[in-house]
């Protein structure tokens, strides 16, 4: 959701050259917190282990954290927020990977952190693009490689 929220703003920017199109990425909580809903209720129901836990508190720390800084951003105005997203992301993402000890969501998370540094090297609205780029290697691959295992563990 994020890398196509990106790319649907970092477009409208490109093309309109409107800044309002920024509103846009309030699209990622108003869309991912009812499909979270939605898919945990979808969601066979198991037991919720001490790991499923604290995954579960990484993120809603980690998710608020970067959610506040979005809406500081707005008011304040001289916070680089997509650096700061990135770094926070990849910080939960590693954490994450460390707790479920999977070395690719902790690498992935990392590289995530790592590449938030790019963010003040890619000026202007391609930071939007390297902001994408940066999820899809701290997200997307990891994602799809933990859906990969969990097939194979059915």
């Amino acid at each position: 959701m994020t890398v196509i929220i990106s790319l649907l703003v970092w477009f409208l920017l490109k093309e309109t050259d409107n800044s309002d199109w920024q509103f846009l990425w309030f699209l990622l909580p108003v869309i991912a917190f009812p499909a979270t809903l939605w898919s945990q209720r979808k969601a066979r129901k198991t037991v919720k282990t001490y790991i499923d836990r604290v995954v579960g508190y990484v993120w809603t720390v980690f998710g608020l954290g970067g959610f506040l800084v979005t809406c500081i951003t707005m008011f304040v105005g001289n916070i680089p927020v997509l650096f700061t997203v990135l770094l926070l992301m990849g910080m939960g993402t590693a954490l994450t990977g460390l707790i479920i000890r999977m070395k690719v969501v902790a690498v992935g998370g990392a590289l995530g952190a790592l590449l938030s540094i790019g963010c003040f090297y890619v000026l202007g609205m391609n930071q939007i693009l390297f902001f994408a780029l940066a999820f899809v290697f701290m997200m997307v691959i990891p994602g799809h490689y933990l859906n990969r295992m969990a097939k194979q563990d059915k």
